[in-house]
């Protein structure tokens, strides 16, 4: 691609120089120039108070106000302002409208556009930043100013939306946002996180609400990139400094509106806010055309280029999605391009970079202790100790109730003296009460197991210990204990004593809201008490309370004395503990000598069954099994891959993994405390015997049903289909591997699952979840074998390479503490401390070579996350291949933008986009863009995915709009993997194959062989785009072909796909025949007649379909291809109605090699015409 040599525009050079210096209120503060803001004092007071919070405090006044179910939304904002209101679009969490504001006596209408928090949270999927783009563009072509409202938890970014171009409408929308030649104005409403609230920041003047929050992405998400650290979300909220009094500070909004929804009395502040701040930004349009002579050359050049476009940016602009105005009428005059610039000002100066000469390495960086690990223990000591405040009522628990009913009867039948005539019909009494023992062990176990879901491991063994040292823990308050909690409250509260002062101090920040008057007025006694208690509870088992100067003046009990003199001997703090409460507090806390309990069978509990005499111990056992249960389902979750790879392979898993299997997790359950003493054969055993207790009891299949569904939550990650061969595993194959052990008899652990309920499509879903578990594997071992790097790139590609930039690195504007360890390490192991590299050199081809720019990922620091030193070297970048007249060429493999820096790495996303729309439009230049790895995140969604960049992605490359880490939920590989996605409409021009793994197309198609994949070399493309030719070659998808003839041949194995009668007659015939039979049931026909046909017949396969209609079962036409195919059938009979008449299955059918036992297609198609017919 051959340019006209031309001078640069001076506004395009010049604009890194002059963001720096720039400056939305010259000499003045925002407050006097915006109506309707907080001033520099009243930030300041409130920065103090936030900078001495505790970090709860600091999440109830920051993070907590933003996420109400009843905060008011940006339709309930909009209507308060009280403006006529015209054009409403209501798109479920889009909401965009007109309004017609008075600005000082002229009336002029603004549009907005808004995330509505009543639909969805505010989330957009593509549909809606698509809409947003083409509505903002509207907007603009009418000269209305655009206020935008954000108020959103981040963008979609599950599977439907990567499927449609989550991340390229993300693009779009920022692209047209920055675009725009009218005023824009950003209000952050309530959230503001991630790449859902970065298209809308991308303005002119950026503004935030008292209580609202802006950040890259969610604490909580950030908590999860930094766990090995040991940070609390909480932690990390605070760090990066969500809150807008702190984002003001740093830099990155432009002012506070004294304004929050739902306070009335303070709208007319937002309604100033928004006309003043028109006005300004109008006013700084004008300022900057009179003071910048340069903008009316950059102007005459965009008119020149309007008038006399290139042959190349017409081919560029044909198929982007980014189109320039065609008629003069909307063409922008002066003050709009001067907008444009201004806006990216705005943004470029929220940039911070520093240089690896200006950091000071002078002192240590400290990485606080992380206080995750305490707030977890806490959460779950406070779940359980509130559960033993109120255990589960047996009266109201069916099974439990008739299990312990069961119980108490054989209980009291024990003695009685039988014949044998009564043994052989009621059986032996002590038998009876043995198993009625068992029983009730094992249906209150599985209780409690479903009951704490999540942290039922961790409540088990706390039961365990409880159970152990039931004297000490008896001491632990209840609420009956409590007298009039109000009153007890109250004196708390305004207790001054030493004890009391420091027992107060140990309260949680929610815990010491029990001491605000107010508060104790509102709340009910009950909600009270059970705060109380579960405060007072977490306390008593902690350290010792006992302190001689804070107890001076106190009467201690003898009780008290007894237990002071004896302290070090003491096994447990709560005995101690409790009679000080009793002793400090009295009368409000009830003495434990004096409490009685009387409990009626109406009362009884799960734990009065469980500390029985007679069951106690067993229950203990129990406890034990249920622990080894969960670690041995841990471990198969963590040998998905094994497990997928047997399911689909050969259906079955063979005795030696199952042994190895539970040799791992036995060896794992030893080094537990709660198995302190237990010897390795002894928990072996008993595990085996509970494991075939439980698959013969009859509420096995409901218990692991249930452990399924809320496993699933905990691991969203991971296929729900896989599951269901779990929940197989425990029903059906570990007890027939152990009962093989205990006979003797042959294992053949075959993969049957039954009972799959409502999942549609399961089998075919089956497929592709082991399908996704093997590009796993293999995509991780490629990733792991660092192939593509910043240097082996240069060696392959580049000659003559000259680094730009080189001392830039991040200034890490929020000190967020990890960050500076990642960046120390880097810097003393000679690894560039940022995520871009940037320079000069010559690409080679086999053709050519070509003086270039070149952006190459830097994966060996964080992922190549981009920071704003990466930002500052892109720009610079551009600037000097503008200047050279350079066409630039991006190898990208980035996690995202770099969330330590803050909300600041947002902005990043925004200006990037920025450059690379004005370097290709304004200098008529190419971008080529290669996405290679993991491209995710905010490079994905900003300017890798530019409308207006050459985008290609080489073969098996991830390019999801969010990371695995961040969006915890399954995403199958087909909305991820840049194969697939190729496929889909304005993803990417093209796929290249890989430089440096020449085999994994071949693996690719070993794993799928309908993935697609790339026909073009880079070289190729490079030298086809230099050339000025824009279109790229279409991946290679393998197609299937099967020809009449082929299917012409003997039978051997049949699938037959009906039910009922028909079903009967058709299994019949096949075995009569001698075919080996495949047959399909839904849930409800697994224990019909055709089904035991073929259940237990040799060489038959009966194959649960799963659903309880039609639609879940029969008409899955995939999942019944899906078996098919697993069982090597070469023909299929589809029965009567359901599939037998629709041709597109028969076709199906036949293009996978299987014989449709039924008319050729086009018969079909002929037939199920009325008129042909």
């Amino acid at each position: 691609m051959v340019q006209e040599p031309a001078s640069i525009d001076l506004l395009y050079q010049n604009a890194e120089n002059l963001a720096q210096a720039f400056s939305l209120f010259p000499r003045k503060e925002p407050a006097s120039v915006i109506n309707g803001l907080l001033t520099e004092h009243q930030i300041e007071i409130k920065l103090d108070q936030l900078h001495n919070m505790e970090i709860d405090a600091y999440i109830a006044a920051t993070v907590a106000p933003t996420e109400e179910s009843t905060r008011p939304g940006a339709r309930d904002v909009i209507n308060a302002l009280g403006a006529p209101v015209h054009h409403e679009k209501d798109f479920g969490p889009l909401y965009t409208c007109e309004l017609e504001i008075d600005f000082h006596g002229t009336m002029r209408t603004v549009g907005f556009i808004t995330q509505d928090r009543a639909h969805a949270t505010g989330v957009w999927g593509p549909e809606h930043h698509t809409e947003a783009a083409k509505i903002a563009r509207g907007f603009a072509i009418r000269s209305m100013p655009i206020v935008t409202f954000m108020d959103t938890p981040g963008a979609d970014p599950y599977e439907e939306a990567n499927s449609s171009n989550q991340a390229h409408s993300i693009s779009k929308l920022i692209t047209e946002l920055c675009h725009v030649d009218v005023p824009t104005l950003g209000i952050i409403i309530g959230q503001g996180y991630s790449g859902g609230a970065i298209p809308l920041a991308a303005s002119n003047m950026l503004l935030c609400l008292r209580t609202g929050v802006f950040n890259t992405i969610h604490p909580r998400s950030l908590a999860n990139l930094v766990r090995r650290y040991n940070l609390s979300w909480q932690e990390c909220a605070k760090f990066v400094g969500v809150s807008s009094y702190e984002l003001y500070k740093q830099g990155n909004i432009d002012g506070i509106v004294d304004y929050d929804p739902g306070e009335d009395d303070k709208i007319d502040n937002l309604r100033n806010v928004i006309v003043s701040g028109i006005l300004s930004i109008e006013d700084s349009a004008k300022d900057f055309v009179s003071e910048h002579p340069e903008i009316l050359d950059h102007y005459h050049r965009n008119i020149h280029r309007y008038l006399h476009m290139s042959e190349t940016m017409v081919a560029v602009h044909a198929d982007s999605p980014l189109k320039l105005r065609t008629s003069p009428t909307e063409y922008p005059n002066v003050f709009g391009v001067a907008l444009r610039h201004l806006r990216y000002l705005v943004l470029r100066r929220r940039i911070k970079a520093t240089s690896t000469t200006q950091y000071g390495r002078l002192v240590d960086s400290e990485i606080p202790e992380g206080e995750l690990d305490k707030r977890v223990h806490r959460e779950r000591r406070e779940a359980f100790l509130g559960w033993l405040q109120e255990p589960d009522k047996v009266l109201y628990e069916d099974s439990l109730n008739k299990v312990w009913k069961n119980f108490v009867d054989k209980r009291s039948q024990v003695g009685d003296e039988r014949g044998r005539i009564a043994q052989l019909i009621f059986g032996e009494p002590g038998q009876n009460y043995e198993n009625a023992r068992k029983d009730l062990c094992l249906v209150a176990g599985l209780h409690l197991y479903n009951r704490w879901k999540a942290s039922s491991k961790d409540n088990i063994a706390a039961l365990i210990r409880h159970l152990e040292d039931d004297e000490s823990n008896s001491y632990l308050l209840e609420t009956s204990d409590i007298g009039n909690v109000k009153d007890l409250l109250t004196v708390m509260g305004t207790g001054e004593g030493a004890f009391i002062v420091m027992l107060k101090s140990l309260f949680s920040f929610e815990g010491k809201k029990l001491f605000d008057q107010e508060f104790i007025d509102e709340k009910n006694s009950e909600f009270l008490l059970s705060q109380l208690v579960s405060e007072l509870n977490l306390i008593l088992e902690s350290e010792n309370l006992y302190e001689a100067s804070l107890l001076e003046g106190q009467n201690l009990s003898i009780q008290t004395q007894d237990l002071i003199a004896v302290l070090e001997e003491a096994k447990s703090n709560i005995p101690l503990n409790r009679l000080l409460l009793e002793d400090v507090l009295w009368p409000h806390v009830e003495r434990k000598a004096e409490a009685t309990s009387e409990t009626s069978d109406k009362d009884e509990t799960i734990l009065d069954v469980i500390q029985s005499e007679d069951v106690r111990d067993g229950f203990a056992i129990e406890c034990q099994n249920l622990i080894v249960f969960s670690i041995v389902y841990e471990n198969l979750i963590g040998d998905m891959v094994s497990v997928a790879r047997q399911a689909h392979e050969s259906r079955t898993l063979s005795a030696q993994f199952i042994e190895q299997l539970l040799k791992r997790s036995v060896d794992e359950a030893c080094a537990l405390t709660t198995f302190t003493g237990a010897e390795k054969e002894e928990i072996e055993r008993r595990f085996a015997e509970w494991i075939e207790q439980l698959a013969g009891h009859s509420g096995c299949a409901s218990f692991l049903k249930s452990v399924e569904e809320w496993i699933r939550v905990v691991h969203k990650d991971k296929s729900d289909t896989l599951f269901v061969v779990i929940s197989f595993f425990f029903e059906k194959l570990l007890p027939e591997y152990y009962a093989s052990i205990r006979t003797g008899r042959r294992f053949d652990g075959k993969i049957e699952p039954v009972r799959i309920g409502r999942r549609k499509d399961f089998w075919n879903r089956l497929t592709i979840a082991y399908r996704d578990l093997l590009f796993h594997e293999l995509l991780t071992r490629e990733k792991r074998s660092r192939k593509t790097t910043f240097d082996t790139l240069l060696e392959r590609f580049v000659d003559s390479f000259e680094e730009t930039s080189s001392t830039l690195m991040s200034a890490n504007p929020v000190s967020f503490p990890t960050f500076r360890a990642s960046i120390e390490s880097a810097l003393n192991n000679d690894i560039r401390p940022h995520g871009l590299i940037t320079g000069i050199g010559d690409f080679k081809t086999e053709t050519g070579r070509y003086p270039v720019g070149l952006v190459i990922s830097n994966v060996h620091f964080q992922a190549g996350s981009i920071d704003n030193s990466d930002c500052a070297r892109f720009c610079n970048l551009l600037v000097e291949c503008a200047r050279k007249r350079l066409p630039v060429i991006c190898f990208i493999s980035s996690g995202g933008m770099q969330t330590k820096e803050g909300a600041a790495a947002l902005f990043t996303m925004a200006v990037i986009n920025d450059r690379v729309t004005r370097f290709v439009r304004d200098n008529d230049l190419p971008i080529i863009m290669f996405g290679f790895g993991d491209c995710t995140g905010g490079a994905q969604a900003s300017f890798v995915t530019h409308p207006l960049a050459q985008t290609y992605y080489f073969t098996g490359s991830s390019m999801p709009f969010a990371g695995q880490a961040v969006v915890e939920r399954n995403l199958p590989f087909t909305c991820l993997l840049s194969n697939y996605l190729s496929l889909t409409s304005g993803a990417m021009r093209g796929l290249v194959k890989h430089p440096f793994a020449m085999e994994l197309d071949k693996e690719l198609r070993a794993v799928d062989p309908a993935i697609p994949l790339p026909t073009e070399t880079i070289e190729q493309v490079v030298d086809r785009i230099m050339a000025g030719s824009l279109a790229a070659a279409e991946p290679v998808v393998l197609q299937h072909s099967t020809s009449d003839e082929d299917l012409i041949r003997p039978i051997q194995r049949i699938l037959i796909h009906a039910r009922g009668c028909t079903a009967v007659k058709l299994v019949s015939r096949a075995q009569e025949f001698g075919y080996g039979v495949v047959l399909v049931q839904s849930d409800p026909d697994m224990d019909s007649v055709p089904a035991d046909m073929v259940r237990d017949r040799e060489g038959d396969v009966l194959v649960c379909i799963g659903g309880n209609t039609s639609d879940e079962s029969y008409l899955n036409a995939l999942s019944v291809l899906s078996i098919a195919e697993a069982e090597k059938v070469d023909s299929l009979h589809p029965g009567i109605g359901f599939l037998s008449e629709d041709p597109n299955f028969a076709n199906l059918v036949r293009q996978h090699g299987i014989n449709f036992i039924g008319p050729t297609v086009s018969s079909m198609e002929t037939m199920g015409n009325k008129s042909n017919a």
